[in-house]
């Protein structure tokens, strides 16, 4: 009896997997923790004109102004669902180096809105609740001194992906605008960390689950934004100030 015992002993191999009950990949079969991997919070946005699908290659008319936007990206930071005034971050965070050399913990929500890209990644999220209020920020926050050069090329603060330069620091809007009959008058139009960062607020009714990837969908009206501005006659200096501070009013749950 003792024998078998031994032989039955020597033939049992531990099964490896995540026995966290956060991770997307539990399995409550495993006995030998290994490999979690956790659900991130995801953003999808559509951007539209006049009620359809934006294109950049497509040419747009504002009364008698013809323009086509090229490209459009927008940083954005301090991502956070609402719960009756309580916020829950993502659960990333990072080490990042400040001007001065020394480094310091940061909360990694930071992303890009695109044209052309209708996903993007927030963070690692792992609050379970249900929601009412979505929260993020156009740009950063003022108090950040962040130095990027550190970062890998990858990451949405890099200079790299987010414009960033010794002499300008970080884009928080960037934007191509052809414009003109004959499309000649190429402008590209910036925003940096002058302008400060730009809140939004956005009601939405949203449960989170253990174990599962939350994603959240959003939409954009490029031809009400358009709207703010005169195409024809305003300078970059006029679009960039009218445009970037707008955003929040563009913006809303799809």
């Amino acid at each position: 009896m003792g024998l078998l015992c031994s032989l039955l002993f020597s033939c049992y191999q531990p099964k490896e997997g995540c026995l966290d009950s956060r991770a997307v990949n539990y399995d409550v079969s495993a006995d030998d923790l290994c490999c979690c991997t956790y659900p991130n919070l995801y953003f999808t946005i559509g951007y539209f004109y006049d009620g359809e699908g934006f294109r950049s290659d497509r040419v747009y008319y504002m009364g008698s102004d013809s323009f086509k936007i090229s490209s459009l990206d927008i940083l954005i930071s301090d991502v956070a669902l609402v719960k009756s005034g309580d916020s829950s971050g993502v659960d990333s965070v990072r080490n990042m180096l400040l001007s001065d050399g020394e480094e310091m913990l940061f909360r990694d929500d930071f992303a890009h809105l695109k044209t052309g890209v209708s996903r993007t990644t927030i963070g690692r999220f792992l609050a379970t609740d249900t929601f009412d209020r979505l929260d993020f920020s156009f740009g950063l926050n003022k108090g950040l001194d962040i130095n990027p050069k550190s970062l890998s090329s990858i990451h949405p603060l890099s200079p790299e992906l987010s414009g960033w330069t010794d002499s300008t620091g970080f884009a928080f809007m960037r934007m191509t605008l052809i414009r003109g009959a004959s499309f000649s008058d190429t402008l590209s139009l910036w925003v940096g960390e002058e302008a400060g960062d730009l809140p939004l607020q956005l009601p939405i009714n949203i449960i989170t689950k253990k174990g599962t990837e939350t994603e959240i969908s959003l939409q954009m009206s490029i031809s009400d934004w358009m709207q703010r501005i005169d195409v024809g006659m305003d300078t970059e200096e006029q679009m960039q100030s009218t445009l970037y501070g707008s955003l929040d009013e563009v913006i809303s749950i799809f």
